[in-house]
């Protein structure tokens, strides 16, 4: 009787165990607790499901809405949620779950083509390239070169290029040796256009030493026809950030980089609050020049405008890529440790034409 009570017991036991490794199973395969997206863009009227990764099926999750007249939630409690575009608008989605709480952007856009279409300027352009960065497209971007930049001794390292939480990030750092390291990347040929309108949302860290970029750039620059003007190829700067002095720089360079190189540029200041939150850019190029709105699309958003014929001997007129950079450079003062990792958060962008 002894023996068989023992052996029902280390039977139960057994069972016992093979339960508690499904159990864990079905919640570590996933590896670490996640949504399965962190931001959607919807039209009204579509649905997308939210699902909480890492955790059983069953598992006791809640779920809220920031602004219910953009959006509608329909949850059990478990670890899945449906989520119908209301009217147009942002909010959040979040699920919170063993006292922490995980977040999804909800932007909802009117239904139809308009979508894909935006008046600026009085004129209606049609969107030709998104990227909203929920993973790196090779065939959208290429690393730049991984190479020396600017004055201070810094470099370009793929490894400072990530892309995390539907964001793209330049990580700026200083390495051990002390070498300054950050990173950029440039968009393919398929993507390069003469004109259009980009539309990018970005946020910064502030930290002396660095400057962020988002600049245009045609081929012809290294290779130039000196006294052309920039219409047969120039850089655009649409907008360089340098945390010290806080200033903002948009330019025009032309007729190449060597003797014969011209520049001109206007500087605004910002102060110490423009750093860690989401700013987003409006920059027209056309026929006629070059205007950047900066967190709004009127006249009061409008920081330069820049005349081709007048800055520049002619407007840029050939195809252009767009790079998104962060270097290290004298124009932003001394490096300072204790402010790094800094980083360059870039959400989406957009291109119209």
């Amino acid at each position: 009787m002894r023996s068989g009570t023992v052996k029902i017991i280390a039977s139960i036991i057994v069972i016992i165990l093979i339960a508690s490794c499904f159990s864990c199973t079905e919640v570590s395969a996933s590896g670490k607790i996640r949504l399965n997206k962190t931001k959607a863009r919807l039209e009204q009227g579509e649905e997308i499901v939210l699902k909480l990764k890492g955790v059983s099926s069953k598992a006791a999750v809640k779920w809220s809405v920031g602004k219910k007249s953009v959006a509608a939630i329909k949850n059990s409690g478990k670890a899945k949620c449906r989520v119908t575009a209301q009217a147009p608008g942002t909010t959040y989605v979040k699920a919170k779950y063993d006292g922490k709480v995980y977040r999804c952007r909800i932007t909802v856009v009117r239904a139809s083509a308009a979508a894909d279409e935006t008046v600026f300027d009085g004129k209606k352009f049609s969107r030709v390239f998104i990227d909203d960065f929920e993973s790196f497209n090779r065939q959208n971007w290429a690393y730049c070169p991984e190479m020396e930049r600017q004055d201070a001794g810094g470099v370009w390292s793929n490894s400072q290029c990530t892309v995390e939480n539907g964001n793209f990030i330049i990580t700026c750092d200083v390495r051990d040796d002390g070498t300054p390291v950050s990173g950029g990347i440039r968009s393919t040929k398929q993507i390069e256009r003469t004109y259009g309108l980009y539309h990018i949302r970005f946020m910064p860290e502030k930290a002396d030493g660095l400057w962020y970029a988002f600049w245009l750039l045609n081929d012809n620059m290294e290779e130039p026809v000196a006294g052309n003007g920039a219409s047969d190829g120039a850089e655009l700067d649409i907008i360089e950030l340098v945390p010290n002095p806080n200033e903002l720089c948009m330019s025009v360079h032309w007729d190449g980089y060597g003797d014969d190189l011209k520049s001109y540029c206007e500087l605004i200041h910002v102060d110490d609050g423009f750093y860690g939150k989401y700013h987003e850019l409006w920059y027209l190029w056309d026929a006629h020049g070059y205007r950047l709105y900066l967190d709004g699309t009127d006249e009061s958003a409008l920081i330069f405008d820049f005349d081709g014929k007048e800055h520049g001997d002619g407007t840029c007129a050939v195809p252009c890529d767009l790079i998104i950079s962060a270097e290290y450079g004298v124009w932003g003062g001394d490096i300072d440790k204790a402010q790094l990792p800094a980083r360059l958060y870039v959400d989406y962008v957009e291109i119209y034409e």
